[in-house]
């Protein structure tokens, strides 16, 4: 969970951070973050950044397994190092995208990372047109949406919205997996 909040809100709150708020954070920290030496805008130099990353990860799986090692290496060089240098993107751009794609390749294998591209785009297009505040519209939104949703009946987000405290025993940590797999589930259908 705190992975998928990472990969999707951390470029949208950067971005917001760099556009509309830099004033609210000390001046130093400030220039250390965001600087206006690059020649892109903080918004396309993340847009730039996921976008080679998500080619570098694609690529990845049509090249031999021998070949990973030296393509990453070599991805990571000529945009790392060279785009820093060069001063087309600001180092804490790079770091925030290396996050976000850790926090990515946590979740690949889950099925969510198509979900995961899509709402990370969206939260930073918000980010970099209304702010923090666009964002805090567009992730109630996007609860409201998800608290609709059902899985085989089930409410998505349960058993937290509806709450149920005693369902939730594999939400913040792993409980008995015999306990888990024998236990009688009671959701809102079963209440009607």
């Amino acid at each position: 969970m705190i992975a998928f909040i990472l990969a999707v809100y951390l470029p949208g709150v950067y971005v917001a951070i760099a556009n509309f708020h830099k004033e609210g954070l000390p001046n130093n920290v400030s220039k250390a973050l965001i600087t206006k030496d690059e020649l892109m805008p903080t918004f396309w130099e993340m847009v730039f950044l996921l976008f080679f990353i998500r080619i570098l990860f694609d690529s990845s799986f049509r090249i031999p397994k021998s070949a990973v090692i030296l393509l990453s290496l070599i991805g990571t060089i000529v945009v790392g190092e060279t785009a820093v240098t060069a001063k087309l993107i600001h180092p804490v751009s790079l770091i925030i995208v290396g996050i976000t794609a850790i926090c990515s390749y946590l979740l690949a294998n889950r099925g969510t990372l198509a979900a995961e591209n899509i709402l990370r785009f969206l939260f930073m297009i918000v980010a970099h047109f209304f702010g923090f505040s666009g964002m805090i519209i567009a992730a109630t939104i996007q609860i409201i949406y998800m608290v609709s949703l059902k899985s085989i009946g089930v409410p998505f987000l349960s058993p937290v919205i509806p709450f149920k405290i005693e369902e939730l025993k594999d939400i913040f940590f792993r409980a008995d997996l015999q306990t888990l797999i024998n236990s009688k589930h009671t959701y809102t259908e079963d209440d009607d």
